[in-house]
């Protein structure tokens, strides 16, 4: 098994087989809906190349090629579940598989897909929820030679450099994806696996180096009246480059009894407002 999705509050898991697997009916250019609790395969689909990335989004399945992204509808009736066609979108460039999507904050009707379509480029796709077709709503350039990962929130869309040692913070305010800010984590490469909103414009990001980072996305705290405020502010710049460094930082490696390697800590939000709960897998 070479990727995995689990369906909203269901059993019925979408999967893409592996390369390394010997059964043909499994390998990585197979799309496979499973049932666990009946222990069947529901739906297949076959692609001409590896499938690189999978996300659902409602009932709409969203897989990821080489060269192009395509949309499958989830239909169930009488004879059972099953994938159905909708569209696809061919891009000039080879895909990496990097991709986000998330609903619009303000917008019930559309949907924004991200997508890394160049070195470092990336697109903003819409899909209204009247269409079935994907259009393109923004370019963004980061900057970045290669990218890690692409993470949408509820209020931001990250983008995140491959080292994961820069993060670069685009706003959904009304949609426009304005570019806010860089986030530092520092120079030692690290698998960015998680990234929160929590309350008055915190977040928090952990990393595979065992890490939690806590940052403050407020702009207008950047600019002060205070003289030496800002002499700080332009000799941090000057050593470090432009952007926000975190106000907090957690390492989970010094709370454990013994140091692991080989492991990664997911966080999701508590029950109350800026709780953070990391799990260790």
């Amino acid at each position: 098994m070479n990727l995995l999705c689990l369906f909203y509050k269901t059993k019925i898991s979408l999967f893409v087989g592996s390369s390394k697997n010997k059964n043909l009916n499994f390998n990585e250019k197979k799309l496979i809906i499973y049932d666990f609790e009946k222990k069947e395969f529901l739906s297949t689909q076959t692609f001409d190349s590896e499938v690189l990335n999978i996300k659902v989004l409602n009932k709409i399945i969203f897989a990821s090629t080489k060269d192009k992204i395509t949309m499958f509808n989830i239909t169930d009736d009488d004879k059972g579940i099953k994938m159905e066609f909708v569209d696809s979108i061919k891009f000039e460039t080879n895909l990496k598989g990097l991709f986000d999507i998330c609903r619009s904050n303000d917008d019930n009707n559309k949907n924004f897909l991200a997508v890394e379509t160049n070195n470092g480029e990336v697109q903003v796709l819409v899909l209204f929820n009247n269409s079935v077709y994907l259009k393109l709503f923004k370019k963004l350039s980061t900057g970045f030679q290669r990218l890690q990962k692409i993470i949408f929130t509820q209020k931001y869309l990250f983008i995140i450099e491959e080292t994961g040692s820069k993060i670069k913070c685009f706003s959904l305010y009304n949609n426009n994806f304005e570019y806010l800010c860089d986030l530092h984590r520092g120079k030692k490469p690290s698998n960015i696996s998680k990234i929160i909103d929590l309350e008055d414009n915190y977040i928090a990001v952990s990393s595979s180096n065992g890490t939690i980072h806590i940052y403050k996305i407020d702009l207008s705290s950047q600019s002060s009246n205070n003289y030496y405020v800002n002499l700080f502010q332009k000799v941090s710049n000057a050593f470090f480059g432009d952007g926000l460094w975190s106000c907090m930082k957690i390492n989970l490696k010094e709370m454990l009894e013994k140091e692991e390697e080989g492991y990664r800590n997911i966080i999701c939000n508590g029950g109350s407002s800026n709780e953070i709960v990391c799990i260790k897998c």
